[in-house]
Order: C-alpha cells, then sequence, then structure tokens
C-alpha cells in the first residue's frame, strides 16, 4: 500500500506519511503493517509502541511473537505479568521460528533450568541445527529473524 511507497527509495522517504498509512492497513487487520510499524518503533527505540503492536500480533505472526520476547527479555519493566517474555517465545516456538527454539534449548544447555535438562537440550540443538543452517541459507526471516 501507501506506507510500502512511502518508505521506499523510489519516492523520497516520508516517515510521517508512512507511518500514518501503515497505521490505516493496521487498523483494517493487515497483519504485515502492524509488523512493519512494531519493527519501525522498535528501531526508533520506541519500545512500548512496538510491544503493544508485536503483542496484537502475536498469534498471527511468529516473527512478532519472537520480538515481543525478546523486547520483554531486554525491558522487563514492560511486562504486564510475571512471566510474559516465556509466554511469547512458547508461543514463537509453537509456531516454529527457530530463534526462539534456539534460546530455549540455549537456557537449557548453561543450566538455568537445572542440571537434569542439558543432556536432552544437547540433543535438542543437535536436531536443530540443521534447520537453523538451512533458513540461514535460505534468509528465512520468517523462521530464522
Amino acid at each position: 500500500g501507501l506506507g510500502v511507497l512511502y518508505s521506499l527509495d523510489s519516492v523520497p522517504p516520508d516517515e510521517e506519511k508512512a507511518v500514518y498509512y501503515f497505521e490505516k492497513a493496521a487498523e483494517l487487520g493487515h497483519v504485515r503493517a502492524s509488523y512493519f510499524l512494531a519493527g519501525f518503533f522498535k528501531r526508533c527505540g520506541q519500545m512500548e509502541p512496538a510491544l503493544q503492536r508485536f503483542r496484537n500480533i502475536a498469534e498471527l505472526d511468529r516473527s512478532a511473537a519472537y520480538w515481543a520476547y525478546r523486547i520483554l527479555k531486554q525491558h522487563d519493566q514492560l511486562a504486564q505479568e510475571p512471566g510474559e517474555a516465556q509466554k511469547y517465545r512458547a508461543l514463537a516456538i509453537r509456531q516454529g521460528h527457530l530463534l526462539a527454539a534456539r534460546d530455549e534449548i540455549h537456557e537449557r544447555m548453561v543450566g538455568k533450568q537445572g542440571l537434569r535438562r542439558i543432556p536432552g537440550a544437547v540433543i535438542d540443538f543437535l536436531r536443530l541445527l540443521p534447520r537453523l543452517y538451512n533458513a540461514a541459507g535460505k534468509n528465512d526471516r520468517y523462521g530464522y529473524g
């Protein structure tokens, strides 16, 4: 839509117009417009509006669930409930987000969830490696980023 037009190099960039049109599209239920807005606010350092937009579409977009987790992990004061970051990480994992799965496995590998879970985490990581490698090679933003 017009939000994309005003955010590209083909016309003089106009962030204000881009945000306006992406907001309009998001209000109409366009998930990618909401995702773009969340990413825009995140890049501008506005974590609260970014997080709210990621929360709104987390059930529909695995990368939004992952970024909600990442923001909450770094800015725990924004959490609305205890364990909210882990809730979004689990959602991203269920939806197939590989970096969310990697983060969860890493926590188990370093013993943050108890020493008994380390051997299973190592096995899970070895199983995940080919998928991470394939996604990175394909530049699969939806499974990897």
